[in-house]
C-alpha cells in the first residue's frame, strides 16, 4: 500500500517551548480514506493544519522530512487547492458575508482554472447538487441567510469542484444533521474510490470512522499511539486507549408550564421557517429537538430566547432566566479576552446571582469537565473547538438558569468529551431539577439524556414522544428514517 504524503519526525511546539505535537510520523494511504481520531486538545486538528502548514504564528513546526508522492517538498502552498483540497471545521468565516455565494465560489474556481464564468458556473452549479443543495437559491444567497448545515455543505462543495488528488477535512459533518452528514461522507468516500482521492478525516465521530475509512489514526496528548487498518479497529486489535475511545460510543437503546407556544408561525423574508408550532414544556421536563439542517430547530430556540420577535398570544415563558449554549463556541467569546475574563462578564449582567457561590461552580464545573485551571489565562483561538465549548457551556451553567436552551453543543466535542457533557448535564439536572431544551443532530446522545423527543422537519413538529417509545411502530416515517442512519 503506497503513501501520497507522509511526514516524518513532526513537533509544534508554542511560544513557551511546550511540546503540543511530540515527534509523529505520519503518512496518508493513496487512494484510501484515511482517519485521524482523538479527544478534544489532542492534537488532531493542529496535525492536519501542520500537513498544509497553515498553524497560528504564535506555533513553530519542525519535522525532518515532508513528501508528496514519492517528492521531498519544502513548501506545500503552492500545492494547495487543485492538489490539496482543506475542508475547515469553522466554516462560517470561510466566506465574506457582504458577497453572494455564487460569486465567491465561482471566483474561487477561475483562481485555480483559468476559464471563463459560463464554464465556471456550471461547476459550482454541479458541486452544490453533489452536497444537495439548490444550486440557484445558494448562489444568490449570503453566508448569514444559510444555516449552520447548509453553509458547512457549501464550503465542502468549494473544495470538491477543484478535483483534488488529496482532501484534509476538519471535522466536515460536525454541524450537519445525521441524514445530510451521512450522505456527504458517502459521497466523499465514492469519490475517494472512484476519482482515487486520497482523503484524510479528522473526526470524534466515531461512527463515520468504522463506516467510511479504510486506515485510523489514533492521537493522545499530541502523541501518535495507533495507526491500523480498520478491520483492525472493528477486532479489537488496538491499544488499550484506542479500545477506551471507541467503547465510548454513544448507542441507542430501546404541572405548571414553563415554556407555551400556541400556533406559532414565523417567517424569513416571506419564506416560512416554522409552521403551527404548538409546544407545552414543563419546569423540570428534559426535552430534545431533533431534525434536518434547516428544519427550523434554531430557529424555534432563538423565539424561545426572545432573539426573534413574536407575539405574546403565540409564545410565553412565565418571564423566567433562560439562559443559552449556543453550537458556535468560538464565535461566543471576545478573541480579546482571555478566559478567565470572559468567564468573569456574565457576573456582573447577573447582579441577582451571589458571585461567590458562582465561582465556586465555575470551578466544580472545570474540575467535571477535564479543564485545568492555567486555561483559564487562554484566549480563544489558543484552545480546541472541544475545550471551547466546554467553557462556553461552564460559563451558562455557573448562572443556574430556570432553563436551558442548548443548541448543538456536542458538534465539536470527541465521544469522551460528548460522555462528560452528558455527565455534567445530567449531574446538573439531579442538583436543579431545572429544565433543559437540547437542540441536535444526534440522536444517540439525545437518547442518553433526554426524556421526550421532538421531531421536527421543514419547520413542522412532526413527532412528540416519550424516549422510551422511540423504537415503537406508531412513529412518524421521518422519525424511522433518523433511526435507520445509526
Amino acid at each position: 500500500m503506497t503513501n501520497l504524503l507522509e511526514i516524518n519526525n513532526l513537533t509544534i511546539k508554542d511560544e513557551t517551548g511546550t511540546k503540543l505535537i511530540d515527534h509523529i510520523n505520519f503518512s496518508l494511504k493513496a487512494s484510501k480514506v484515511n482517519v485521524l481520531v482523538g479527544e478534544s486538545g489532542s492534537g488532531k486538528s493542529l496535525t492536519a493544519k501542520a500537513l498544509v502548514q497553515q498553524l497560528p504564528n504564535n506555533l513553530v513546526m519542525t519535522y525532518d522530512e515532508l513528501n508528496y508522492e514519492n517528492k521531498k517538498l519544502s513548501n506545500i502552498h503552492s500545492l494547495l487547492g487543485k492538489e490539496i483540497g482543506f475542508i475547515s471545521q469553522d466554516y462560517t468565516h470561510s466566506f465574506n458575508e457582504h458577497m453572494k455565494l455564487g460569486k465567491q465560489l465561482i471566483a474561487i474556481y477561475r483562481q485555480h482554472y483559468k476559464t471563463d464564468k459560463a464554464k465556471a458556473k456550471k461547476i459550482v452549479i454541479q458541486a452544490l447538487e453533489w452536497v444537495d443543495l439548490a444550486p440557484n437559491q445558494t448562489m444568490n444567497s449570503y453566508r448569514f441567510s444559510l444555516s449552520g448545515g447548509q453553509l458547512a455543505r457549501v464550503q465542502i462543495a468549494s473544495v470538491l469542484m477543484l478535483n483534488p488528488k488529496l482532501i484534509i477535512a476538519d471535522e466536515p459533518t460536525a454541524s450537519l444533521d445525521v441524514i445530510t452528514g451521512a450522505n456527504i461522507m458517502n459521497l466523499i468516500k465514492h469519490l475517494a474510490e472512484v476519482h482515487k482521492v486520497t482523503l484524510l478525516l479528522i473526526t470524534h465521530n466515531l461512527s463515520h470512522v468504522l463506516n467510511f475509512s479504510d486506515w485510523i489514526h489514533v492521537i493522545q496528548k499530541g502523541k501518535l499511539v495507533d495507526s491500523n487498518h480498520v478491520q483492525a479497529f472493528k477486532n479489537h486489535e488496538i491499544a488499550p486507549y484506542s479500545l477506551k475511545l471507541f467503547n465510548s460510543r454513544s448507542q441507542l437503546k430501546e404541572g405548571e408550564i414553563m415554556i407555551n407556544l400556541n400556533n406559532l408561525n414565523f417567517k424569513y423574508r416571506e419564506t416560512p421557517v416554522l409552521k403551527n408550532i404548538n409546544l407545552t414544556i414543563q419546569p423540570d421536563e428534559i426535552v430534545g429537538i431533533v431534525g434536518e439542517s434547516g428544519s427550523g430547530k434554531t430557529t424555534l430556540a432563538q423565539i424561545m430566547l426572545g432573539l426573534l420577535p413574536v407575539s405574546q398570544t403565540q409564545y410565553t415563558n412565565c418571564n423566567l432566566k433562560l439562559l443559552p449554549i449556543f453550537q458556535h463556541a468560538y464565535d461566543s467569546f471576545n478573541p480579546k479576552f482571555k478566559m478567565s475574563t470572559s468567564l468573569e462578564e456574565p457576573i456582573k449582567y447577573h447582579q441577582e446571582t451571589n458571585s461567590n457561590e458562582v465561582h465556586q461552580r465555575m470551578h466544580t464545573l472545570m474540575q467535571q469537565m477535564h479543564l485545568d485551571e492555567k486555561l483559564l489565562d487562554s484566549f480563544p483561538d489558543q484552545l480546541s473547538g472541544g475545550q471551547l465549548q466546554r467553557f462556553n457551556t461552564i460559563r451558562t451553567l455557573m448562572l443556574a438558569p430556570d432553563m436551558l436552551i442548548c443548541d448543538e453543543i456536542t458538534a465539536s466535542l470527541d465521544v469522551i468529551a460528548e460522555q462528560s457533557m452528558i455527565d455534567v448535564l445530567k449531574r446538573y439536572y439531579t442538583d436543579t431539577h431545572k429544565g433543559m431544551l437540547l437542540i441536535s443532530h444526534d440522536l444517540a446522545f439525545l437518547n442518553q439524556i433526554v426524556e421526550r423527543l421532538i421531531v421536527m422537519k421543514n419547520g413542522e413538529i412532526v413527532d412528540d414522544f416519550n424516549i422510551k417509545f422511540l423504537f415503537d411502530k406508531q412513529r412518524h416515517e421521518y422519525t424511522k428514517q433518523l433511526l435507520a442512519i445509526y
